[in-house]
């Protein structure tokens, strides 16, 4: 197989191995799997959610701590942007969280739109979060009452 070709192929690989992690991140939260969520990430990794930064345990601690206040919770990954440099990369992902919980006689659902910029590396055939900056180019969130179900 042509060098050309090998390379091509490691491409595709690499950046179908980006887009896994992000995917098992958001299926993580949405399982409330805070081991899988923190085996997304590597050692050391730094993480910026606006109201919450730091090293990656104490983030997904804020995280748990928010995300476990609702019943259920759904994450959309969109189609992503990755730039690979060698054994590291910079991607960029557009997500929409929904977010369910019981408020007295009242469902509400809290949706947010969010923007996540992730350096990655290489961990063998694996990809890892090293620093993620989440951004909220609409705004951080919104939240409706749903109606009653029969």
């Amino acid at each position: 197989m042509p060098a050309e070709t090998d390379d091509a192929v490691r491409t595709l690989l690499d950046r179908a191995a980006i887009g896994d992690v992000i995917q098992r991140y958001a299926r993580a939260l949405d399982r409330r799997d805070w081991d899988a969520v923190s085996a997304c990430f590597a050692p050391g990794a730094y993480a910026d959610y606006g109201m919450f930064k730091g090293d990656i345990e104490e983030v997904v601690a804020a995280i748990r701590k928010g995300v476990e206040v609702f019943d259920k919770t759904m994450h959309f990954m969109e189609p992503h942007v990755v730039e690979l440099a060698g054994d590291t990369a910079r991607a960029e992902t557009y997500a929409v969280a929904y977010h369910r919980r019981t408020d007295g006689d009242e469902r509400k659902e809290l949706v947010v739109r969010l923007k996540y910029t992730d350096e990655l590396v290489r961990d063998g055939e694996a990809w890892l979060i090293k620093r993620r900056i989440a951004e909220f180019p609409l705004g951080r969130e919104h939240e409706r009452v749903l109606p009653q179900s029969s």
